[in-house]
């Protein structure tokens, strides 16, 4: 999920500040989802000890469909030329 905005923001940054606010966008939240992924494993870890974490494992299963359903407004919002900033994300590359 991240390489690809990644290897975007390096190349273009410097080039159109379109494409590197959009790609600035998909990398905050790309390491948003990897830092939410963490904490949901290890959260469900600690609370496996009181049989919880046995049900709330399967959170991490809602990851991938929120990082889609997201990645397709965000392309829906750059094809028509609009700037798109993704919900509760943290704001690491500006």
């Amino acid at each position: 999920g991240f390489i690809g905005p990644l290897v975007i923001y390096l190349i273009e940054r410097d080039r159109d500040p379109f494409v590197r606010a959009h790609a600035a966008e998909s990398l905050n939240f790309q390491i948003t989802l990897i830092i939410a992924s963490m904490a949901i494993v290890l959260l469900s870890l600690l609370l496996m000890f009181v049989f919880i974490g046995f049900f709330t494992i399967f959170l991490i299963y809602l990851i991938p469909i929120i990082d889609l359903i997201f990645l397709v407004i965000a392309a829906v919002a750059a094809s028509d030329g609009k700037y798109y900033r993704y919900p509760l994300t943290i704001r690491f590359v500006s």
